[in-house]
């Protein structure tokens, strides 16, 4: 975010938006410990749709035919099956199978 060109005051706006905020987990009827967070998105948040496009700006597939697709408030991957089988191979005959 700080690579972006917009005014000082808007960049401190949102860093200190996104601070002061506590997260836990909660499974199978346990939960962790609060911590502090200062990153990702509010869930819910009226200025979450505009971060998530900030946040998500500088994304990309770093191996070519590799593809990164963002929709809304989601990213995913797309590594063609091809690269997976071989990867696949690779990884048997390196342990022996």
């Amino acid at each position: 975010m700080a690579d972006l060109n917009i005014p000082e005051y808007v960049y401190n706006w949102l860093v200190s938006y996104s601070s002061g905020h506590l997260h836990c987990t909660r499974y199978g009827g346990l939960s962790s410990a609060l911590l502090d967070i200062s990153a990702g998105i509010i869930q819910g948040s009226s200025i979450g749709p505009a971060r998530f496009v900030v946040n998500s700006s500088d994304l990309s597939a770093v191996k070519s035919g590799n593809y990164l697709c963002k929709y809304a408030d989601d990213t995913t991957l797309l590594v063609p099956e091809q690269i997976l089988l071989l990867t696949w191979s690779l990884g048997m005959l390196k342990h022996g199978h």
